[in-house]
């Protein structure tokens, strides 16, 4: 007799079910912070191997160099006269910047200036200090502002004895009289406020004072900054337009298909760098594909098995449900122990990632045969097909073998390069 499951035995083998997801999750988390890891790595490795051969192509900014580059690259922008008329043009631009800031009268007296200023700032802080105290402390009483907004003390307070708020304001304004009264030497709110309005309007001038020489030692600051900028710019413009040119072979070569970009490498050093480019390139593709497949893809199957499992156990303990049955087949396929492929797919997965991160062999790599990177990096010996870039490439070549192909092309791949390369010689010398 086939065996029967109820309601209560499907809830408690969703929930062991769900631990086990909750578990495959965390580490399919921690996966996905190591591949971000990595592929940060790569980018960085990547940013680093155009450097490196961008600087080989130009080492410098000595004609045979610029023109060398610009003839073999197909790049006018980068020949000789071309940088130099920008240079120039930039040189200028900020000599003339230093001559304007060392006619402007305040910078040729700027140390005499700064001693005056800061000495006129600490007297002025002298007078300010005591003022921004007083009217500080009357403008906190409760009640002050209020009473100099009604014009109390004044022809133009208008309340009168009947009105509540007259016998408030007297109060408030005697009180205020008592304890602020003796620093302002006033016997009265008359006086005080009188008193007050003449410190706040010295307090004003000063404090206006006191920002227009601020604002005077800031300009000589700005000044003094600026003649330094141009100054470290003048010293700095070669090395700037050396990287500008290079940035521009960059440009120019990224978009290239990497065996086009190697055809444009006519020394041994210059071709190991492009080989490079291509095989860190490669490594990101690869490694994004194979987390997409065994990461991403099977995370979105653990969150919907997780959603659905506990979708079940809120129902199933519902009285309604209480006397479900299931199957022996329906629970046995939903509730069977998939831990073991589980494994399997972590151990393919981490060998396949870790083959690939490893991978630095890429000189081997054939620049003339139709070679895939994939094959290079795994010997072989992993299936890609699940990659779209892999699984293109083996379908159009159904009777590939990696180690007879490879091998056996690579001797005669680097001799028709060189070969073909000889009439590329100008990237040494222009004409």
């Amino acid at each position: 007799m086939t065996r029967e499951y109820t309601a209560r035995d499907v809830v408690r083998a969703a929930a062991q079910q769900n631990a086990q997801v909750d578990q495959e999750l965390q580490r399919m988390a921690a996966a996905e912070k190591t591949h971000q890891e990595s592929v940060t790595a790569l980018r960085g490795e990547l940013d680093a191997a155009w450097r490196h051969l961008s600087e080989l192509m130009v080492p410098g900014l000595d004609p045979a160099a610029l023109d060398g580059a610009a003839h073999a690259l197909g790049l006018p922008t980068i020949r000789t006269d071309v940088v130099a008329n920008a240079m120039n043009a930039e040189r200028a631009e900020l000599q003339a910047a230093v001559a304007r800031i060392d006619a402007d009268p305040l910078f040729q007296q700027r140390d005499r200036k700064a001693t005056e200023l800061r000495l006129k700032l600490e007297e002025h802080r002298e007078y300010i200090a005591p003022l921004r105290d007083a009217v500080g402390a009357l403008e906190s009483e409760n009640g002050f502002k209020e009473l100099v907004a009604t014009g109390y003390g004044t022809p133009a307070y208008k309340n009168g004895w009947w009105n509540l708020s007259y016998y408030r304001h007297w109060k408030r304004a005697d009180e205020i009289v008592e304890t602020e009264g003796p620093r302002f030497q006033a016997t009265d709110f008359a006086a005080l406020l009188r008193r007050y309005r003449e410190d706040r309007a010295n307090y004003d001038s000063l404090r206006k004072q006191e920002a227009d020489l601020m604002a005077v030692q800031k300009r000589i600051t700005d000044l003094v900054n600026a003649r330094q900028q141009a100054d470290a710019a003048l010293a700095a413009l070669p090395q700037k337009h050396l990287g500008l040119v290079r940035a521009r072979v960059r440009e120019h070569l990224q978009p290239l298909d990497e065996t086009e970009r190697f055809k444009l490498c006519p020394t041994p050093d210059l071709q190991l760098a492009s080989k490079r480019i291509s095989g860190v390139d490669a490594k990101t593709r690869y490694l994004e594909g194979v987390h997409q497949e065994m990461v991403v893809k099977p995370r979105a199957a653990m969150e919907q098995m997780r959603a659905k499992n506990l979708r079940d156990m809120q129902k199933l303990v519902l009285p309604k449900n209480q006397g479900r049955r299931f199957s022996d087949e329906d629970y046995q396929r939903r509730f069977r122990d998939r831990s073991q492929n589980w494994n399997k797919r972590w151990d393919r997965y981490d060998g396949t990632y870790r083959q690939i991160v490893v991978y630095n062999d890429y000189h081997r790599w054939n620049p003339i045969g139709d070679f895939l990177w994939w094959d290079y990096m795994t010997d072989g010996h992993l299936d890609g097909n699940f990659i779209p870039e892999v699984n293109h490439w083996h379908s159009h070549h159904p009777g590939w073998s990696h180690h007879h192909d490879i091998h056996s092309h690579h001797d005669d791949a680097i001799s028709a390069v060189a070969s073909d390369r000889t009439a590329a010689s100008d990237f040494r010398d222009a004409s």
